[in-house]
């Protein structure tokens, strides 16, 4: 009966907030229709299912491209940072929908680690900092830390410091 689903009806379901669904709509992320798959990790991404992001993860080497752009985005948007050596391989996709949607999954997906630990730091709108830090550059940032896990920071100030 699943199967028979469009995926604009899948897609209802995340925008109605139908969050007790989440597992149903995790389901159909095995759906022999692309777009059903696709529409899928959409919707549990505008569900804010993070639990789902396991189940959304083997999209990203499907065969077919919507599935593969939907989970990079999905995952850059519920910004599940384990998951972020698995969008690099997509950066270099023959698809451009795929290559574009890695390149912003990977924009929301920053970490910082000092001594003590580590910070998930997150921009919007930004993709082209991906580009601006590098490994084992030392950053300043300055802005509010969520003080629940995730620990994060939304749209931080940030300096790179000039070592000299």
């Amino acid at each position: 009966m699943l199967e028979r689903i469009c995926p604009s009806d899948v897609e209802k379901l995340g925008r109605l907030g139908a969050k007790d669904h989440a597992g149903t709509i995790a389901n159909l992320l095995k759906s022999e229709i692309p777009d059903v798959r696709a529409a899928a990790a959409r919707a549990l991404a505008t569900l804010k299912a993070q639990d789902q992001v396991a189940a959304i993860a083997p999209l990203l080497k499907d065969d077919r491209f919507e599935a593969r752009a939907a989970a990079a985005e999905a995952i850059g948007i519920l910004g599940e940072e384990n998951h972020s050596s698995e969008l690099v391989p997509l950066l270099s996709d023959k698809v451009y929908d795929v290559r574009k949607a890695a390149v912003e999954a990977l924009g929301r997906l920053v970490l910082f680690a000092d001594g003590t630990g580590t910070l998930l730091a997150r921009w919007y709108r930004q993709t082209y900092l991906v580009r601006v830090f590098r490994r084992g550059q030392r950053v300043i940032l300055a802005g509010r830390v969520n003080p629940y896990p995730p620990r994060e920071m939304i749209n931080p100030e940030h300096e790179i410091e000039d070592v000299r």
